[in-house]
C-alpha cells in the first residue's frame, strides 16, 4: 500500500501534481546559475543575491513596503538548498524576472561570440554555407 508522501511524489512524478514553490524557487536559481569550473557555490549564490539585489533596487519604494521583508544573502542560500519552508509570491516573480534577464544577456554574448568566430571563417565559405541551407 502506498502512503501519502509515496502516492504524492508517484503523482509528481506523472505530472498530476504541481511543483511546490520551495522546488520551483531552487530549480529556477540553480538553472539560471548553475555551477560550472568557474562557478563554485559561493560564486552562484553571490551572483544570484547580486542580480536578486540590483533588481529589488529598480523597484518603486511603494513596491517595497508592500513585501515587508528584502532579499538577503541567508535568503538566498535557503532557497539554494531547497531549506526554506514558505516561498512569497514575489521571491518566485523576482526569480523569474532575474531568470529572464540572464537569458538575454546569454543570448547577448552567444550572438557576440558567434560574430566574433564568423570574423574568422572566410567569405567564400560562408557564402557555400548560405547557398546549402537554402536547398
Amino acid at each position: 500500500m502506498l502512503t501519502n508522501r509515496t502516492k504524492s511524489l508517484a503523482e509528481r512524478a506523472k505530472g498530476k501534481t504541481e511543483m511546490s514553490t520551495a522546488v520551483k524557487a531552487r530549480s529556477i536559481l540553480q538553472e539560471t546559475f548553475p555551477l560550472h569550473a568557474g562557478r563554485n557555490v559561493t560564486t552562484a549564490l553571490s551572483e544570484a543575491y547580486d542580480a536578486l539585489k540590483r533588481l529589488e533596487r529598480g523597484l518603486s519604494r511603494k513596491t517595497l513596503e508592500e513585501r515587508g521583508k528584502r532579499w538577503s544573502e541567508r535568503r538566498v542560500k535557503a532557497l539554494w538548498k531547497g531549506e526554506a519552508r514558505r516561498i512569497d509570491y514575489h521571491e518566485i516573480t523576482d526569480l523569474e524576472a532575474v531568470r529572464a534577464i540572464q537569458a538575454k544577456a546569454e543570448y547577448r554574448r552567444l550572438i557576440a561570440d558567434l560574430r566574433r568566430v564568423q570574423a574568422f571563417v572566410p567569405a567564400d565559405y560562408q557564402a557555400e554555407v548560405g547557398r546549402s541551407e537554402a536547398v
